[in-house]
């Protein structure tokens, strides 16, 4: 069975998906096809780093209509680039299996208010016709994906739960050390104001004035960076935090073998926030915001993360204080969010569910297989999951 897998980038947090489905299907069987895209500062941090290697397909104009052919004549499509709805129609004409996947369309901001642009009412008109053939699916990047295309009346009873799957099991070193005497809250990305890392630096700051056990790692740089650390440096003390630039990967996921608390604080506008599945891996404790797409699918407050709503700075707080102030609290859910990233959300669970729902679907068997996690079926009742 030929497998083609088409994502608008590759990186780190997508390959071990790839590599899962060519543990099922074949090695030779799964194509992993994206555009040819050099851009320095995604490659800095991970991104598009993988161009030259001979197993994936660059989509260019000069080999579109090679690749048109490859589209059309895989068994299986999963597709995230929905300009390609014309390629997408043109299987399901022909009943071949296709699957759509992405993150929310209407991130908070904009939102639903991008359907007033020409472009995205003309995707929406192309997507509910797709969603008319049977054989079409959506996978959804976090439950707020869902939501948008529930909502817009696409794949309605054809929408699984889907998501980003990294890397498990990896030892690695690295040459950045954490200090061992402190509890450790870790931050690493791009500074934007989506990412509220303000928030958690005025968390911080208040938090580290009563408490001096707890110290601040932040990695990577932003437009929002010389602010952010300006407040910083004026609020708290020296010895309580560390600043990074972008790291490799490799050293990230070091620093998230030492941390006690991963912390995200994104806003809406955070689609998954796949950083959350690399932490979980490393036994980090999860504090997270409630807007976040890997928050809203994976985790559940007090039994294996802390969850506050986005914006609320003293929710945060208590959150941080409850993990930082209860040593057993804390350790619960370090052990919680590994064991569930390892047993309902790793690449492997993940390329082995949608090999099972594939086989469902093509012997025209029940494909609402799975209860929790990954693949779950996702049905709506007034657009609530039921």
């Amino acid at each position: 069975m030929k497998v083609l897998y088409i994502n608008p980038n590759i990186n780190h947090h997508k390959l071990p998906f790839y590599d899962a489905l060519r543990n099922i299907y074949g090695q030779d069987n799964v194509i992993y096809a994206t555009p040819l895209i050099h851009e320095e500062n995604r490659i800095k941090m991970g991104f598009d780093s993988y161009q030259q290697e001979n197993w994936l397909y660059h989509i260019q104009p000069s080999n579109f209509t090679e690749f048109s052919n490859l589209f059309y004549e895989a068994d299986i499509v999963l597709c995230s680039i929905r300009d390609y709805y014309r390629l997408m129609e043109k299987r399901l004409q022909s009943g071949k299996l296709t699957f759509y996947f992405s993150e929310r369309w209407f991130k908070e901001g904009i939102g639903k208010f991008r359907l007033l642009h020409p472009k995205i009412l003309n995707l929406v008109y192309q997507f509910r016709k797709l969603s008319t053939y049977p054989n079409f699916f959506y996978l959804a990047q976090g439950e707020y994906a869902a939501y948008d295309f529930n909502y817009l009346g696409i794949c309605k009873n054809r929408i699984f739960s889907f998501g980003y799957f990294t890397s498990i099991n990896q030892t690695v070193r690295g040459n950045h050390l954490l200090p061992k005497e402190k509890i450790n809250l870790l931050w690493c990305g791009r500074m934007l104001k989506l990412k509220r890392v303000d928030l958690l630096i005025k968390a911080f700051c208040d938090l580290q004035k009563k408490n001096n056990n707890i110290h601040l790692t932040l990695v990577g740089n932003g437009p929002a960076s010389k602010c952010l650390i300006k407040y910083l440096h004026k609020h708290a003390l020296p010895s309580n935090y560390t600043l990074y630039d972008f790291l490799p990967v490799a050293e990230v996921r070091y620093l998230m073998q030492q941390a006690d608390i991963y912390v995200l604080p994104s806003n809406g506008h955070e689609g998954w926030g796949a950083v959350i599945n690399e932490a979980m891996a490393e036994s980090c404790a999860i504090v997270g915001s409630n807007k976040i797409g890997a928050v809203k699918s994976m985790l559940s407050h007090g039994i294996n993360a802390m969850i506050f709503p986005s914006g609320n700075l003293q929710a945060l707080k208590e959150c941080i204080s409850s993990l930082t102030g209860d040593p057993i609290l804390l350790a619960k859910l370090k052990k919680e969010s590994n064991a569930l990233v390892n047993n309902l959300w790793s690449a492997s669970t993940a390329a082995f569910r949608f090999s099972m729902v594939v086989d469902a679907i093509l012997n025209k068997e029940d494909y609402n297989i799975y209860r929790e996690g990954v693949m779950k079926l996702l049905k709506y009742d007034s657009n609530k999951i039921i």
